[in-house]
Parts: structure tokens; sequence; C-alpha cells
């Protein structure tokens, strides 16, 4: 079986047995629990594999590639965070008020604010909002139709890309779960976002063991596009 086949078979097994698990004991799933404490320590140590590969890295990456990597590196620090909700309730202090009730603890907390207010917008307001993203997202497609269509093949065949690209889908689903803002959705949520963490963190881990694999990649893309 391909490596990638065995990774979604064995992600979408743990976010079975994770859901289960946290049905049948809610308290793992509350604020600062056992799941958002995992999914903290899980998101820090991708971001510590990230820097230990980006400084490695030295001459034998091309400098496109290390600054990715210090980006993944900041944008797993900020989840790591947000998990903790940077610290607030840990060392007592308060996070600001968000408008429609809530603290902004979190960068999904944007998502959030930013859905709020597209609420009070007028149907016509929605109705263009909705077709300016159709029109950039079928832009930037059609303008990158080569890429997009290679996109699946390079994800299936390259097992860390495919790790991040999974941890990001994950993250785009927990985040409309938030948004949705449910109690009854809110196991699902956690477990999602513990997924994504350790999707990402198995990521840089591969990464750190398979690093050739991981260096060459951005070698080979740009001797294909030349």
């Amino acid at each position: 079986m391909h490596d990638s086949a065995k990774f979604l078979i064995w992600i979408v097994a743990f976010i079975g047995i994770s859901l289960a698990i946290g049905l049948r004991f809610s308290r793992l799933v509350v604020e600062d629990g056992i799941f958002e404490t995992l999914s903290a320590l899980m998101f820090f140590g991708a971001a510590a594999l990230a820097a230990v590969l980006a400084m490695r890295s030295g001459k034998q990456k091309p400098e496109m590639g290390r600054r990715t990597l210090w980006g993944l590196v900041a944008f797993n620090l900020l989840l790591g965070f947000s998990e903790i909700s940077f610290g607030a309730r840990l060392f007592g202090f308060q996070m600001p008020e968000m408008a429609g009730g809530g603290e902004l603890d979190g960068g999904h907390d944007l998502a959030i604010l930013a859905v709020r207010h597209i609420a009070g917008w007028t149907i016509g307001q929605r109705i263009l909002l909705a077709a300016g993203v159709v029109l950039i997202l079928g832009g930037i497609t059609w303008l990158n139709a080569r890429a997009a269509k290679n996109l699946a093949a390079r994800l299936w065949n390259n097992p860390i890309y495919l790790r991040i690209a999974c941890a990001f889908a994950l993250l785009g689903a927990a985040l409309l779960l938030d948004v949705i803002n449910r109690y009854s959705l809110n196991a699902i949520e956690e477990v999602l976002e513990m997924s994504a963490a350790l999707s990402m963190f198995a990521a840089f881990f591969g990464a750190v063991r398979w690093r050739p694999v991981f260096l060459d990649m951005h070698r080979a893309r740009r001797s294909a596009d030349g």
C-alpha cells in the first residue's frame, strides 16, 4: 500500500478513536483540557522541528524554501499559543474582549469576527462578496491550471507535503465548526484540531528523518518549471 494511503487511513482512524473517547469522557475536550494541551504540545513540537530543519538546511536549500519553513515555524507557534489562549488562563491575565461576546484569544477568532461583521451586511452585499470570492479563486485556478493539475500528484507522492496539506484541511474544518459555534460540535472541533496538530508534527518529524526528500522538492520543481 502507498505511504500516503497508509497515512490517510491512519489519521482517519485516529480521528474516529479520539472522537469516541472525547464523546465518552467530555472533560477531555473542555477548554484547557487534555486534548487542547496535547494539540498545543504537538504544534510547538512541529515548530521546533521545522526550525531545526531550516537551520540545518544551510546552503543545500534555496532561500525561498527556508522562508517557507520559517513561515511554518511562526504559523505553528501561533496555533500552539492559540490552543492555550496565549497563556491567559494559565497565568491569570485577561485577553481582549471581542465584539459580540467572547475573548480574542486565538487566530481563529479573527474569522469569527469577520463572520459576525458580514452577518450585518445586506443580502446584496453578501452576494457580491460571494461572487467576488468565486471570481478570484476561479481566476487563480485558471492562471495556475498547470500547477493545479499536478498538485494532487505532488502531494500524493510526497508524504511530508501530504501531511502538511492534511493538517491545513483539518484546521479548515475545525475553523468552520468554530464559526458555527454550537456546543454540540465542540468535541468534533477539538478532535480535528488535535488531529491537525498530529499531522503537522508527523510532517516535520518525517522531514527531519527524510531530509533529502524534503530539501530536493524545491530543486526538482524549479527544474521542471524551467
